[in-house]
């Protein structure tokens, strides 16, 4: 790998915060999993076809076809792929997570609450546990909450999914603490009695979105004390300085909205279509450290 990497990293993505060189990501690997990142996706198949070609004459290897998967960002306009063998798509499965060509988490939170209820019902409602609520609770946080925990160190926190994520956590203590209703009780208030209660709970053991937010603050300090990393080179491309430059000129330009259009709200001129806009990493930043 150290013999073609340098080859490969050529055609990689540029990255690098303004004033300072710019350098070029390209191949990153993880035991048996290569993904390779690139201005084009001409130029990742031709980066990809190189490494192939690499391992067929070096081991005899090749890439299974159900593996040669390729995304683009979402209303990119790029020219056909030459190598047809690889298979578009918009959600790209990278070690557990869910990579949207969005950018946005849903996709991945989706995935990983269908994993956090399926382990659940594997394991805190296990019939041989009975009405042992206590140890349905320490199964919780040990069999479950880590499947949430390894995921969030990159999700931009932002309110909508926090929310989502809290009364998921408060509806699966709600069914491992069964709170009966009460007499002549009717089914709406005791619903929602149950759930305050569950709430409270949550509260009681650390809540979801609060941990959440303070493993991605703890993440984004770890890259700060390693500015050289891949990550933290890609988190300093085009960053909020860079999109306060991009808005500037639209506020000249349109003298009957400079109340609405500043250096900080705007016109940025970098989207192809309409949608929604996902979270950006400083944003995220900013909401968590305001929460925690």
């Amino acid at each position: 790998m150290k013999h073609i990497a340098p080859k490969i990293n050529e055609y990689g993505f540029v990255c690098g915060a303004p004033g300072q060189p710019l350098d070029h990501v390209g191949l990153f690997t993880w035991i048996d999993n290569i993904y390779c990142t690139a201005e084009t996706q001409n130029r990742a198949a031709h980066c990809m076809r190189a490494l192939e070609r690499y391992f067929l004459v070096s081991w005899g290897l090749k890439f299974k076809p159900s593996s040669k998967l390729l995304m683009l960002p979402k209303g990119a306009q790029d020219e056909r792929c030459f190598d047809l063998s690889w298979d578009r798509v918009t959600e790209f499965p990278v070690l557990g997570h869910v990579i949207s060509d969005s950018g946005g988490i849903r996709s991945c939170w989706e995935a990983s609450k269908a994993s956090l209820w399926r382990a659940f019902w594997g394991n805190c409602k296990d019939r041989r546990l009975g009405k042992d609520i206590p140890r349905s609770i320490k199964l919780l946080e040990r069999s479950v909450y880590p499947i949430l925990s390894f995921r969030t160190s990159r999700w931009p926190p932002q309110k909508t999914i926090a929310s989502e994520m809290d009364r998921t956590h408060a509806s699966m203590l709600a069914s491992i603490q069964r709170t009966p209703p009460f007499p002549g009780e009717e089914h709406n208030c005791f619903l929602r009695r149950r759930m305050r209660l569950a709430h409270s709970k949550a509260k009681d053991q650390g809540i979801w979105s609060d941990r959440w937010y303070h493993r991605f603050v703890l993440w984004n300090e770890h890259l700060d004390r390693h500015p050289a990393h891949p990550c933290a080179r890609i988190l300093k491309t085009r960053d909020s300085n860079w999109l306060m430059q991009r808005r500037i000129p639209f506020v000249a330009t349109n003298p009957m909205r400079w109340a609405s259009w500043t250096s900080l709200a705007g016109r940025t001129d970098t989207r192809l279509n309409s949608g929604h806009v996902a979270q950006r990493w400083e944003s995220g930043l900013e909401l968590a450290k305001s929460q925690s």
